[in-house]
């Protein structure tokens, strides 16, 4: 039986049961909540921020609050609400927190967290025992935080429709039932299992930033006449110059005025001399000018996965990912490339009158029928009843994708979340507060007596005043 009850009181028969769907998308996505209700006069009316819990059979199949209503007018006076309730994470969202941790775990971030800026909320299914270096939350909210520290050690998170925080190792959580072919918790037609090649990829060429390398020089000659040298190389920084052995003074074109020598170019690739060290001709053998600097070169790394070469033939693919810094995380950005398409994607779906499903759990598949044994993650659940009065309360959605489909944008993800770290701990984190004070004054004069002008009324004449 499904219960819906607003702020503890139950509004199930005021439901229009067509309207009712629950939604719940993987990645911490808030879950959402949609129905309809009619009111006629004197009747119910939602109000904005009430707490909303669904309960089949006396479990907890959502909870949260009322974000928004759009109001509209059937008939002479009855007025339909149409709602939009989200889950419990949204309450995450109303403190920001600037706090820096150094060495501690991730039980103990989440826990301090829980404390001191979401105290209404419990921790019961935070598994987070790896140590954080170091992190910094610079005027983030709790759910951004979790975000953060999850995406960093490839965690997934969640809370659930009891306000408590699941905290755990992605692709780490089972759910709470598998599938087979005699498994009887699924509708056995149902289930539909999609396998693809389209985006089979198995030699990954992957271009990352620019690095410098070892310095090289460039050999010119003067003529007295020429101003402008080609580096040939676009340099890490300022090189150095030299004309028949004498160094001379560099400026940054477009940047530098003043008594330079020479002036170089970044992007346009060349040193420009000032017409007052114009170099002439050598004076012996056929160069003169030496422009020696730090080339920036491209990252390059090809990776190649034999096994689906075997299985396939030959898929090239190129990536270019200027954020790339390192040769070791530019091969960590083909093998992420591989891990997620040098395989066949398989997706799959199935619908459920079971509860208890949940997005990020990990669920397997064994289907003879199918020829398919794999785990997958569930990427949504979706559900909805069935008119009042029906032999089963309602039914359930699921989508799914294997692991291996889901590789690349985890990889990746971590890969930014490391940037984005490394940004944070160059900040200032800087804590604002508010305070209430105030403070009142009183004081008391006695009345005063007057001895000298103007304060001295004079001699008051029929009619008349006048100051003294």
């Amino acid at each position: 039986m499904i219960v819906v009850t607003h702020n503890g009181t139950d509004i199930t028969d005021k439901i229009d049961t067509e309207s009712f769907a629950i939604t719940d998308e993987r990645n911490s996505t808030r879950d959402t909540l949609d129905f309809v209700i009619e009111k006629t006069p004197g009747g119910f009316a939602p109000e904005l921020n009430a707490e909303i819990i669904v309960t089949k059979d006396g479990t907890r199949i959502f909870g949260g609050t009322i974000l928004s209503f759009e109001t509209s007018v059937e008939g002479a006076s009855t007025v339909v609400y149409s709602v939009e309730c989200v889950d419990f994470t949204r309450q995450l969202d109303r403190r920001l927190v600037t706090e820096r941790f150094i060495n501690q775990t991730g039980n103990e971030i989440i826990a301090f967290l829980r404390t001191n800026y979401a105290s209404d909320f419990t921790i019961t299914n935070v598994n987070a025992a790896f140590t954080v270096a170091r992190i910094s939350f610079n005027r983030l909210t709790v759910s951004q935080c979790l975000d953060k520290l999850a995406k960093l050690n490839n965690f997934n998170w969640y809370v659930d429709y009891n306000k408590d925080i699941h905290f755990f190792a992605r692709n780490a959580e089972p759910a709470p039932f598998d599938i087979s072919d005699t498994s009887d918790n699924f509708i056995f037609n149902s289930l539909k299992i999609r396998s693809d090649l389209s985006q089979l990829r198995n030699i990954i060429e992957v271009q990352g930033g620019e690095v410098p390398i070892a310095a090289r020089s460039t050999l010119h000659a003067g003529d007295g006449e020429t101003t402008e040298f080609p580096t040939n190389f676009k340099f890490a920084e300022k090189p150095t110059v030299t004309v028949d052995g004498v160094a001379q003074t560099v400026g940054t074109e477009y940047l530098d005025t003043g008594s330079f020598d020479c002036y170089w170019s970044f992007n346009e690739k060349y040193v420009r001399f000032d017409d007052l060290a114009i170099p002439a001709a050598p004076a012996s053998g056929t160069t003169n000018i030496v422009l020696t600097g730090q080339p920036l070169v491209p990252l390059i790394a090809v990776v190649p996965d034999e096994g689906s070469i075997a299985e396939f033939g030959e898929f090239e693919f190129s990536v270019t990912e200027n954020t790339l810094r390192s040769q070791d995380q530019t091969i960590a950005r083909g093998l992420a490339e591989l891990e997620a398409y040098a395989e066949k994607i398989n997706e799959a779906s199935f619908k459920t009158y079971t509860p208890g499903l949940r997005s990020g759990q990990l669920i397997t598949i064994s289907s003879t029928l199918h020829g398919v044994t794999a785990e997958y993650v569930i990427q949504s659940v979706n559900f909805r009843p069935y008119p009042n009065g029906s032999e089963l309360d309602g039914i359930w959605s699921v989508t799914l994708a294997s692991t291996a489909t889901m590789s690349l944008v985890d990889a990746l993800r971590k890969l930014l979340a490391v940037e984005k770290l490394e940004d944070d701990e160059l900040k200032v984190l800087l804590a604002f507060f508010r305070f209430s004070d105030r403070a009142s004054v009183t004081d008391d004069v006695d009345t005063p007596e007057t001895t000298t002008p103007p304060y001295v009324w004079g001699t008051a004449d029929w009619g008349f005043a006048r100051w003294q």
